[in-house]
């Protein structure tokens, strides 16, 4: 027997209701959407039009507040399924024949465990990792210059890169250097 959308709306606002603040079609809306996850099933099942939600979000604090309680719920669906797949698994048909399954098989998602690790150890799992070094180092003058033109010597395709950064005076230094 299937459920009909209002039957799902009532069960919803029944089981969930409680948790708003608002009242009317926003708590149906509200409810539904927590039991759903999705916007616009939200809006079929409980009969209130999906634009309803967007000028409420504008106009109603408290609606804001009771729909940031309603994400958090299907965040803690999602989180559970979300387990479900990678620790408890799966049933899958295997050997199929004439349309009949010849056995089932437990299958895991090593994706989604790796996700669930990333957001419970991020510092461990993350995929980029900065690491943040102060530095402090004293160099003369001279010290640099040295370094500089010994670089130049090195790759003296630098020395036009170079003339539209320093003065007079060094570019005779690379005219030098490049003439050599």
């Amino acid at each position: 027997m299937e459920t009909s959308d209002t039957e799902l709306a009532q069960q919803a606002s029944k089981q969930l209701g409680h948790a708003f603040s608002v009242t009317g079609n926003k708590r149906a809306f509200l409810s539904v959407y927590a039991s759903v996850g999705r916007l616009n099933e939200a809006a079929r099942i409980s009969g209130v039009a999906q634009q309803n939600h967007y000028v409420w979000k504008k106009k109603d604090p408290d609606y804001v507040k009771d729909f940031e309680v309603a994400e958090q719920m299907v965040a803690d669906k999602l989180e559970a399924e979300i387990y479900r797949r990678a620790c408890e698994g799966t049933d899958e048909p295997v050997g199929w024949y004439q349309g009949t399954p010849g056995a089932w098989v437990k299958r895991y998602s090593d994706n989604l465990a790796m996700f669930r690790m990333k957001s419970l150890r991020p510092a461990k799992y993350r995929d980029n990792y900065t690491v943040d070094i102060n530095h402090t180092q004293t160099i003369t003058v001279d010290d640099a210059r040295s370094k500089l033109l010994a670089m130049i010597e090195r790759n003296p395709a630098l020395v036009g890169s170079l003339r539209s950064v320093i003065g007079v005076d060094e570019c005779r230094q690379l005219d030098a250097v490049g003439s050599d």
